[in-house]
């Protein structure tokens, strides 16, 4: 059974994507900000991460003995273009270098 990491799981694309590999039997962990937003990500039978793209060690964690990691989180607007920036450059940035810090490296699908 694939195990896998979604960013973003509480959107409209994770929250799908996260059902769908549900059905299909495969070990899903969910990196989130707010749990409470998250119940429904529970419900279907994926175990949740708390952190952050600012945080570095909730997403090493996160990123841990994974085979894919589908990175769909980031900022779609901001009132400060650092924010933007932080979400969607730095963030990503990350998440990558957390994936390539691994013995066995997963494969990352950027969306």
């Amino acid at each position: 059974m694939p195990r896998t990491l979604v960013t973003g799981a509480t959107g409209f694309v994770g929250s799908n994507l996260v059902k769908l590999l549900r059905r299909r039997d495969w070990q899903v962990r969910c990196l989130v900000r707010d749990v409470s937003r998250a119940r429904s990500l529970e419900e279907a039978g994926a175990e949740l991460a708390v952190g952050s793209l600012n945080d570095a060690d909730s997403i090493d964690h996160a990123v841990a003995d994974t085979d894919v990691v589908f990175h769909l989180a980031g900022r779609v607007r901001a009132l400060r273009s650092r924010e933007f920036a932080e979400d969607n450059i730095e963030g990503t940035q990350r998440v990558v270098e957390a994936c390539a810090a691994q013995h066995s490296p997963p494969v990352m699908v950027f969306v």
